[in-house]
């Protein structure tokens, strides 16, 4: 039935595609236009997992982790702007001498998880077609309370 209604609909000339592309650009700037310039959460980030088809009846951890950070980044209401930047304050091993904390904190944080994983996740729970982000940037530090920060980013070179 969808190939005869496929076929007897008139096909879509450049100039309609041309247009339907610009409006959706247009789309996208007015959504980033009311978000606010800044977002603080006060949110332990969770990294995306690796996951399978098994995932929907073996409740691994660190996929129930994953979903409850979900929902929680839902629940107090965050935005993702399609150009933006982040930043992840991961906190600090409680097991870590007093003296190490002070030395780490607002370091630079180079071990797991990984910058990249932490923002598919951050996409995943609150964008539903993550293919119109096209400005990404991100950092992770250590600190001794967690928190992520979201940014609007520049939308095109040379604008503010």
């Amino acid at each position: 039935m969808r190939a005869i209604a496929k076929a007897k609909t008139k096909p879509e000339s450049a100039k309609e595609r041309y247009a339907r592309y610009i409006e959706q650009v247009q789309e996208v700037v007015e959504h980033d236009a009311t978000l606010p310039a800044v977002q603080k959460f006060a949110v332990t980030a969770v990294a995306k997992p690796r996951m399978t088809q098994s995932d929907s009846w073996n409740k691994r951890d660190a996929v129930l982790r994953y979903r409850a950070y979900g929902d929680e980044m839902r629940l107090l209401g965050a935005k993702l702007p399609y150009a933006y930047h982040v930043e992840f304050i991961l906190p600090m091993p409680d097991s870590w001498p007093e003296e190490v904390k002070q030395a780490m904190d607002g370091a630079i944080h180079l071990l797991k998880p990984d910058t990249s994983n932490l923002c598919k996740a951050i996409e995943d729970v609150l964008v539903a077609k993550d293919e119109v982000i096209h400005n990404i940037s991100a950092t992770k530090h250590w600190g001794r309370t967690p928190l992520i920060t979201i940014r609007k980013a520049q939308r095109r070179v040379g604008e503010d």
